[in-house]
């Protein structure tokens, strides 16, 4: 988050954001686990520590009333938590990531379709999985 849309957030709101940032999200999530209720306010999570953080009442329920936004995000954008958070109770998306699917046609000239196709048995114990931005995988 840049300072200039942290300053301008302040002065028009009066209120001072303090950010942490975390080299991962196991080390946000212990974070979070250890601090007492009520530390952060806003906590930017993956799919997985969303469901378990909910599971383990470490997260509550959003005000949906008070994301007056929310109704300008596209249906098929807030479906993308359907495998954890199905009624976005606890989250809703606020980056969009896209992944990229790379691989040597001159090893596997069939190609590549879908990400199924990655789950053939012609690719059992081959694949490498980069996390390049240190962030979610």
């Amino acid at each position: 988050m840049p300072q200039s849309v942290l300053d301008k957030f302040n002065s028009e709101t009066g209120i001072k954001v303090n950010i942490t940032t975390f080299s991962s999200l196991a080390d946000m999530y212990s974070k979070v686990k250890s601090s007492p209720s009520g530390t952060y306010d806003v906590v930017d999570a993956a799919g997985y520590y969303i469901s378990m953080m909910s599971k383990e009442n470490m997260i509550g329920k959003l005000d949906k009333s008070k994301l007056t936004n929310l109704k300008n995000m596209d249906s098929a954008y807030l479906k993308l938590n359907k495998d954890f958070d199905p009624e976005n109770e606890y989250a809703v998306p606020y980056q969009a990531v896209a992944a990229a699917l790379c691989y040597n046609k001159s090893m596997y000239p069939k190609g590549l379709k879908t990400y199924e196709d990655l789950f053939k048995t012609d690719f059992k114990d081959s694949l490498v999985l980069l996390n390049v931005t240190g962030q979610r995988i």
